[in-house]
């Protein structure tokens, strides 16, 4: 019997999406699944898994921080493969099944190193 806890799920769902594997994840999806994202709300099974495949090079190889739940809810902390900024999923998880997922994601990149305002010197050459 497959476990259907709330952190189990969205460790599946995880996972699934860190191979690339669509197959494994659409039926942990309920069809009016809801996903609030960097990247818009998307509404339905066949248009969150749209948005993973598009997204999917960014999951490859996710690593799981932490994992939590309470009651029907699950968090999940990881860090995506492109960086090393943590994202964190939401998951709402009703007889087995997602039916909404939040991901939040730190957007911003670093600051660019600050440039001095006086032109450093440039080394003489011997003519």
């Amino acid at each position: 019997m497959i476990r259907s806890d709330p952190c189990t799920v969205a460790l599946r769902y995880l996972e699934a999406c860190s191979r690339g594997d669509f197959d494994t994840v659409v039926p942990l999806l309920a069809h009016d699944v809801v996903l609030q994202s960097p990247w818009g709300r998307f509404t339905g099974s066949q248009a969150v898994v749209k948005l993973m495949i598009k997204q999917a090079a960014h999951y490859r190889g996710a690593q799981v921080r932490k994992v939590f739940a309470d009651g029907a809810e699950s968090c999940v902390i990881y860090d995506l493969a492109f960086s090393t900024v943590p994202a964190v999923e939401w998951v709402k998880v009703e007889q087995g099944r997602i039916t909404r997922l939040t991901l939040l994601v730190d957007r911003l990149q670093p600051a660019p190193q600050a440039q001095p305002a006086i032109p450093a010197p440039r080394p003489s050459h011997p003519a």
